[in-house]
């Protein structure tokens, strides 16, 4: 499953008073969180196969906190997400977001477009559209108040606007080591799945599987961490906004705390 599914876990396992409930639209990664929920007998976390743009199965008024670890970049609909969201948080309830303000990656995939080529793997590379393309989507909110601007607009209070670094994951805890070769070549899967498409490399994703694996032997791309999991040597940039659904909603009423949810069982939903 998604490494960003071990903030779930922590907090789940942190405060067992506290109902935690995933999302996601991956059957896969439902069905890898529901392993690591068994095998860690958590009682207090659940994982629902759910678009974050339909939350319909959950009640108005539901959560106290909502967190959305670079999701939207994913979502079909972020703003049909953000008014989910605010549907169900509690009057002065939290949504944390977080997203990428750039990326590292393009390192790691120019190294993997090398090594195929070396190898005569990927010989028309340059026939497809440039690998930004793909950054700039993963990157859509980098502009400055671009995601503020959308929060606002969904009715939320911004109360916190922090901008961190952090190495990207590629292996090691729970990230299967094929998640570390996906996320590598996240700016260059559309060559990928074309040269897989057209016949011109049927075995494309396995060769770039073997480039990765020379990947990990270069220090200045990859490093392991002070628990030594593998992760990019290089830094990328994210925003993290906190804001607040407000108690006066825009028809100007104090909204009332849902009584749908016991009063000593806090939910969150990821």
């Amino acid at each position: 499953p998604s490494p960003y599914a071990e903030t779930a876990f922590s907090i789940a396992s942190s405060h067992p008073n506290t109902q935690v409930v995933v999302t996601s639209r991956s059957l896969k990664l439902v069905e890898g969180i529901n392993g690591l929920i068994a095998s860690n007998v958590l009682k207090n976390i659940e994982v629902r196969a759910l678009d974050e743009s339909h939350l319909s199965s959950f009640a108005d008024k539901t959560f106290d906190i909502v967190i959305s670890s670079f999701g939207l970049t994913f979502m079909n609909s972020p703003e049909e997400s953000l008014k989910e969201f605010h549907r169900v948080l509690k009057p002065g309830g939290s949504l944390i977001i977080s997203v990428w303000e750039d990326f590292s990656l393009q390192h790691l995939s120019k190294f993997i477009v090398n090594e195929m080529r070396a190898t005569g793997s990927m010989e028309d590379f340059v026939v497809f559209d440039t690998p930004s393309s793909v950054l700039d989507q993963l990157t859509t909110y980098a502009r400055p108040h671009a995601i503020e601007n959308m929060v606002n607009q969904s009715g939320f209070d911004i109360t916190r606007v922090d901008h961190e670094t952090a190495r990207i994951l590629l292996s090691g805890g729970n990230c299967p080591s094929e998640v570390g070769v996906n996320v590598a070549t996240l700016p260059i899967r559309p060559f990928l799945e074309e040269l897989e498409k057209t016949g011109e490399n049927k075995n494309v994703f396995q060769d770039a599987k073997k480039a990765f694996e020379s990947l990990l032997q270069d220090p200045s791309l990859v490093s392991r961490d002070s628990c030594g999991n593998v992760v990019t040597t290089l830094p990328s940039r994210f925003k993290l906004v906190t804001a607040t659904r407000p108690f006066k909603d825009s028809d100007g009423y104090a909204d009332e705390l849902s009584d749908t949810v016991p009063k000593k069982s806090h939910r969150k939903v990821f």
